[in-house]
């Protein structure tokens, strides 16, 4: 796992173990430094391709990002029922 994956994930847990409102988790975005980490490597993707190690990099970013937008949705639906 990259340093920039483990910061991302750190962003995460932070975010989690704060006990937030559904209001809070839906704002979460994560690091301007994770985002134009994650921004590179689908840019390089698309034109240089990337090595093994940055596609796992990739492959973990797109997780944790599956991840996030099911909690967000979940979030959603809370706010709507309130």
């Amino acid at each position: 796992m990259s340093r920039a994956e483990k910061k991302a994930y750190q962003e995460f847990v932070d975010l989690l173990s704060d006990n937030p409102s559904s209001a809070k988790i839906l704002r979460f975005r994560p690091s301007e430094e994770i985002e134009e980490r994650v921004f590179d490597l689908i840019d390089k993707s698309k034109n240089e391709g990337l090595s093994e190690s940055e596609k796992e990099e990739l492959i973990g970013f797109r997780s944790l990002e599956h991840v996030v937008r099911m909690l967000k949705a979940k979030a959603r639906e809370k706010l709507s029922l309130a």
